[in-house]
């Protein structure tokens, strides 16, 4: 838990804050009418925009921007995931959708109190001992609400999914594949590629309508961002369900304040960060510094950084929430992002074009030299204006580089895959508080610091999980089928005991033989035993750091994902003891028996 010392003086005053309207849910909504009317009058808008000469991108994308807000559900992700492609479409139709807000009302507490009771089975008093029925937030999935627990008495933050959520998400994905298909059947968008939007689509629909597996990704990022100095609140593992998530409620200040406070009051934001010691420039820093460290050393990142899941504490503090929508990069794709970012930090523009090119899809007419020659050019002018404090933020972030890069794909018809575009999301959501945090920050030096970083963090000892680095390298595909190992070695076990009975029948030699060799396998299992825990805390408290200089991941380290888990590595230890145990015993019994004669034990 966060200590109590580190909650900051509130920034805004409780009428300040955007007040949530509260809406009773409509059972049996015509979901699909509601839908289609939408669209049919996005249509007309278009149309006369086009009549009168005004279908910019931009007011065809701020059109369908008001649109998808207004329908809430899984729009709201489609309009999201619409905005990240920069190869698909105009720069300014991109930045209208990167507006999208998940603008929901929320419901009443009584339904809340009604879907947690669904959930658990018994009355919402006999597991909280109050529950604030209004909610302090509201998504198109569902709302949060403050509650305390009877058992421990913390202050708790209950998320309850929306009674409709599954029906509506559901006739959603229906639809947006029936638009998606059909826009597909046309010649002219076949390289658009929408049947790999849709199943990104239908990916954000089940790993966001189950809170397990939320509580999952939040649990695991809580071992890992703690190590970058990262606050991820507490989950109760016996209050999760599909449609209930029980976290510890954070006592702090949302980025989304901030910003808010910011353009109303600046001076008193000033007094503010103060009051509280906090370096806006530190907190910006350590936000980019940890999403790096997530991207490119971590198997799992948060890729929607917008405000409202930062949360700033006392002393420069920070807190992250809301781990529905994360990713992930595998070895394949991990390396040549690795390599792209740090040939761009070591200014090895043509070696990172070709890194780049290694995470797009050509299209039938690309000429590869020619979008090398480009993408370099970007490269070259990102980092030219990154060094120069004076010029625009807009015109010196990441985001900048990210956009040209997309204007260039779209010129060449190459299409980058959704894993790297899952980190833009990352990027562009996080860069919407860096402007504000740390507006003169050079991009291209941070990326300098952060390998160098990379190189210290590999080397130092104060790290509990660098004093068994040596080994893991080494023993960690061993320690991953640890679990399997104790039914196999179980069946070797049932066979030495046969072979110890029959060695009572056999020469004194061949007894005494067996027994060494019982003796012998009985120190394995106590390596077995070792390294089957190194990898559950690997597992518990996250992954080696990657070795930054030699531009390359360890495969034996993010091949795979070991779900050992504290019973799992608990039930295999005592049975690898168990074993060992037994085995000890079979030797001393091979031995008695091939003793020589005479011979004293």
């Amino acid at each position: 838990m966060i200590r109590a010392s580190l909650t900051p003086t509130p920034l805004l005053e409780p009428g300040e804050r955007p007040r949530l309207e509260i809406v009773e849910p409509v059972a049996g909504r015509a979901r699909r009418l509601e839908v289609a009317l939408a669209m049919v009058r996005l249509a007309a808008r278009i149309l006369v925009l086009k009549v009168t000469g005004r279908a910019t991108a931009r007011n065809v994308g701020a059109r369908l921007r008001r649109t998808i807000e207004s329908l809430g559900g899984l729009w709201i992700k489609f309009g999201q995931l619409l905005s990240l492609r920069h190869d698909l479409y105009p720069p300014a139709f991109c930045l209208e959708l990167m507006g999208v807000q998940d603008k929901a009302k929320g419901f009443p507490g009584h339904v809340a109190r009604r879907v947690i009771e669904e959930a658990y089975g018994v009355p919402v008093e006999a597991v909280f001992e109050w529950f604030d029925d209004q909610p302090v937030a509201a998504a198109s999935i569902g709302q949060v609400h403050r509650a305390r627990l009877r058992r421990g008495r913390r202050d708790v933050a209950v998320k309850v999914q929306r009674p409709d959520a599954v029906e509506t998400f559901t006739k959603d994905l229906g639809m947006i594949g029936f638009l998606l298909r059909r826009l597909g059947s046309f010649e002219s968008m076949r390289n658009l590629r929408f049947d790999e939007f849709h199943w990104e689509v239908h990916r954000m629909f089940e790993e966001e309508l189950d809170y397990r597996r939320e509580a999952t990704r939040q649990r695991r990022m809580r071992g890992i961002l703690r190590h970058h100095r990262i606050y991820v609140p507490r989950i109760w593992k016996r209050y999760v369900t599909d449609r209930v998530l029980v976290m510890e409620f954070l006592h702090g200040v949302f980025m989304s304040e901030f910003l808010l406070a910011t353009n109303k009051d600046p001076e008193r934001v000033r007094r503010w960060l103060e009051t509280n010691e906090i370096d806006p420039r530190r907190v910006g820093r350590t936000l980019y510094q940890s999403f790096m460290r997530q991207v490119l050393e971590e198997p799992i990142f948060h890729s929607d950084l917008h405000p409202g899941n930062i949360v700033l504490f006392r002393e420069g503090r920070v807190g992250l929430i809301d781990f529905g929508a994360s990713g992930r990069l595998y070895p394949d794709l991990r390396r040549p992002i690795l390599e792209l970012n740090y040939k761009l930090s070591r200014r090895a523009n043509t070696e990172a074009a070709d890194a780049m090119l290694r995470l797009v899809g050509p299209g039938p007419r690309t000429d590869l030299d020619e979008y090398r020659r480009d993408i370099v050019q970007v490269f070259r002018k990102w980092q030219s204006n990154s060094e120069v404090p004076t010029l625009p933020y807009a015109e010196r972030s990441a985001v900048f580089m990210y956009e040209k890069m997309g204007e260039v794909s779209k010129r060449h018809q190459v299409v980058v895959t959704w894993d790297y575009l899952r980190i833009d999301r990352g990027n562009f959501t996080l860069n919407v508080s860096l402007m504000h945090l740390f507006p003169e920050m050079d991009f291209t030096e941070e990326l300098r610091r952060f390998f160098r970083e990379g190189v210290r963090r590999r080397r130092t000892r104060r790290n509990p999980r660098g004093r068994v680095e040596r080994g893991a390298d080494a023993f960690r595909a061993v320690a991953e089928t640890g679990t399997r190992m104790v039914g196999a070695l179980t069946a070797v076990e049932s066979s030495f005991k046969r072979s110890a009975l029959g060695f009572e029948g056999t020469t004194s030699k061949l007894g005494f033989l067996a027994g060494e060799v019982l003796r012998e396998l009985r120190w394995l299992l106590l390596l077995l035993a070792a390294l089957f825990t190194v990898a559950y805390l690997d597992r518990e408290y996250g992954p080696f750091p990657v070795e930054s200089t030699r531009l390359r991941l360890d495969d034996l380290l993010h091949a795979r994902d070991w779900p050992i888990g504290f019973w799992r590595w608990s039930i295999g230890l005592a049975g690898i003891l168990w074993l060992r145990r037994t085995l000890g015993q079979l030797a001393s019994h091979a031995m008695r028996k091939g003793r020589p004669p005479g011979r004293s034990s």
